[in-house]
């Protein structure tokens, strides 16, 4: 029992550090450092509306996820048992709650980084570093929780069961938690790659830019 009161002190420690993490970059306004007022206005302008996009996008891959999981899960209950299925299913949804908190950190944080990178580069580092801090110790943090918790809830559901059997059906936590970062990486991926290409096109069309012009909105972006 030392080793799992040890394993849930870790995950409760990294939680903290990614909710401390998280204060870092919140306590510092969005355009700190930044003097013009109207360049601040549009950094708000757009960072809102990556963010707005961004969130859009997440919701609409989680009704899809939802749907998968419903149906895989039941295929792993048919398959398998109604075990691991459990498994399956919790594993999956902390890995959508880690994308999420991911998705909201860096929306939030990237918007102070370049309000950031208008003073020293230094201080834009230490702001992309804190943003990026708060979904590595957060994932981790989930995870490690997530897994321990179910090992515990597992054992209680399943008494006098061997250790194997219990630790085949926690085989599909792993299973639900890749099976959800698969589809967010691919998903992504389309996502992001789909507004690069219509900022292209726009840019193209309307202001006769080139697609490596650096007035491209799209080039800009990117750097």
């Amino acid at each position: 029992m030392t080793v799992m009161w040890v394993i849930l002190l870790c995950g409760l420690l990294s939680i903290l550090a990614a909710l401390f993490f998280a204060w870092l970059v919140l306590r510092v306004p969005p355009t700190e450092g930044v003097t013009d007022e109207l360049q601040s206005a549009k950094l708000i302008e757009i960072s809102d509306a990556i963010k707005e996009g961004a969130m859009a996008f997440l919701m609409r891959e989680y009704r899809y996820m939802a749907v998968f999981m419903v149906v895989f899960g039941l295929l792993v209950w048919t398959l398998v048992d109604w075990e691991s299925m459990l498994s399956f299913l919790i594993g999956a949804s902390i890995s959508i709650g880690a994308g999420f908190v991911g998705m909201r950190a860096a929306t939030v944080g990237n918007v102070r980084t370049t309000a950031a990178a208008t003073h020293s580069l230094s201080r834009a580092f230490r702001m992309a570093v804190n943003t990026g801090a708060v979904m590595g110790f957060g994932l981790v943090g989930m995870a490690v929780l997530g897994l321990i918790l179910m090992f515990l809830l597992l054992t209680v559901l399943m008494p006098g069961e061997s250790r194997w059997h219990i630790m085949e059906a926690l085989a599909g936590f792993g299973l639900g938690g890749s099976s959800i970062a698969l589809f967010a990486r691919v998903g992504g991926g389309i996502y992001t790659k789909a507004a690069d290409v219509g900022a292209d096109l726009f840019d193209n069309v309307y202001a006769g830019n080139h697609d490596d012009h650096q007035l491209n909105e799209a080039i800009k972006a990117e750097h």
